[in-house]
């Protein structure tokens, strides 16, 4: 015996399912199509040209990075990704995709004016 709704499947004698409180099937549903959630960036990102915004330190990055997402600029800092621990003797590069570069010039001439 099957569930309808979430396919667990049960012994002789049940009839109703314990999560659902549905009642039971003979035959196994068919299986659900799950499409892949991606949560990388997207292929177009991916081809996008990514530029060097600028260098500063590793917290002055963390903040710059988390101004620009937040204005829906992708943005990373050095190689955040792949190597967490790497330190940087002229400052950590912060990077935008080439498109969105004159938008985070923007925002990060605003950012250090405040400073």
């Amino acid at each position: 015996m099957w569930c309808p709704q979430c396919g667990s499947e049960y012994r002789p004698g049940f009839v109703e399912c314990a999560d659902c409180g549905v009642p039971l099937v003979d035959q196994p549903p068919e299986p659900k199509v799950v499409k892949p959630v991606f949560r990388g960036p997207s292929p177009e990102q991916v081809r996008e040209h990514v530029v060097e915004l600028t260098r500063v330190s590793r917290v002055e990055a963390g903040v710059i990075v988390a101004a620009l997402r937040s204005a829906g600029i992708t943005a990373v800092a050095g190689a955040e990704a792949a190597y967490p621990s790497m330190t940087f003797t002229d400052g950590v590069p912060v990077f935008v995709s080439e498109r969105d570069v004159l938008a985070a010039r923007e925002l990060l001439d605003s950012i250090t004016a405040n400073d």
